[in-house]
């Protein structure tokens, strides 16, 4: 997402009640990328519990099955494989749920309050503060928005696994059948 340069626009060529709009629509953008956020992890968390669902079915009947005499056994082996592909998945989707510093909603008061320069009007003061929020949110819509992409990315790419995961299975169970 290509962010307009809004450091070089300067606040006196708007009014106040214009600069309050553009900042409820950023306020608006902002609480978007933070449902978003939301909902990404969500889906997450139900992938990841799918996922460690199959990965301990897997490593159950690996564990079961395994001969320690040394017999070779295709069941095992896919078992095995299809572990580590599933295991390799989920270090995948554990990076969408790390802790992580995101943008919230709001600035904290202490950046707010400081003194009205000399010679400055409080409408100019409080426009000058308005616009140094605009330009914050700007910022952190765009940070939120690029760290959306990557965790959705993530999700797609595990999905994306998690569906080829039984023809993965077929095609070592195959080889390994024909290698024993």
């Amino acid at each position: 997402m290509e962010q307009k340069n809004i450091s070089t626009i300067s606040p006196d060529n708007y009014s106040t009640d214009h600069l309050k709009f553009v900042f409820y629509q950023a306020e608006k953008r902002l609480e978007d990328s933070n449902k978003s956020y939301e909902y990404i992890t969500t889906k997450t968390v139900t992938i990841l519990s799918v996922t460690i669902a199959i990965l301990t079915a897997l490593s159950s009947y690996s564990f079961l099955n395994l001969d320690i005499h040394g017999v070779f056994s295709p069941k095992v082996t896919t078992a095995v494989l299809a572990s580590i592909y599933v295991f390799v998945i989920l270090l995948s989707l554990a990076r969408n749920v790390k802790s992580f510093e995101y943008h919230p909603l709001g600035s904290s008061p202490d950046k707010l309050y400081v003194e009205i320069p000399n010679g400055a009007t409080k409408e100019q003061f409080f426009s000058d503060i308005l616009y140094s929020e605009i330009k914050n949110y700007n910022k952190r819509i765009a940070e939120n928005y690029d760290f959306n992409t990557k965790r959705v990315s993530r999700l797609d790419s595990a999905i994306s696994l998690l569906v080829f995961m039984p023809v993965f299975s077929l095609i070592v169970f195959a080889v390994s059948t024909y290698l024993s």
